[in-house]
């Protein structure tokens, strides 16, 4: 996940960290200045390299489903034609503000895997990326 979201996840508290036990990369030009709280220091890294490195570092770590996360990082996989399926999760809660998903993506075609809804409103797509 890109730094931004990191930090805004943190900010939730250690009660709602979503990741379980998962290891998490944050995505940063500047590594040295993302602040990792000491109880995700087990699990979390900072790592500043190009999405198809990170995607080959993955691999290379036996990974074989990776988890975007954040506007901006994103839109740079996408850029690099790193993502295969995007699963997109609507919330019903108006921010009012951030980064948009996909202001500065390539033309896409998608195909339609399926689309679930959950008791707490949150309505989730699964679509393939036709490359």
């Amino acid at each position: 996940m890109g730094r931004k979201t990191f930090d805004q996840v943190i900010s939730f508290g250690d009660d709602l960290w979503p990741y379980g036990d998962r290891q998490v990369w944050i995505w940063s030009r500047n590594p040295s200045v993302v602040k990792i709280p000491q109880i995700r220091s087990n699990n979390a890294v900072a790592v500043s390299a190009a999405p198809n490195e990170l995607m080959r570092m993955a691999q290379q770590k036996g990974y074989r489903h990776v988890y975007i996360d954040g506007g901006t990082t994103i839109q740079q996989f996408l850029h690099q034609d790193c993502i295969d399926d995007l699963v997109l999760t609507r919330v019903p809660l108006l921010l009012g503000g951030g980064i948009p998903l996909f202001l500065k993506t390539p033309r896409l075609s998608l195909e339609h895997a399926s689309t679930k809804s959950y008791s707490n409103g949150l309505v989730q797509s699964h679509y393939l990326v036709k490359h």
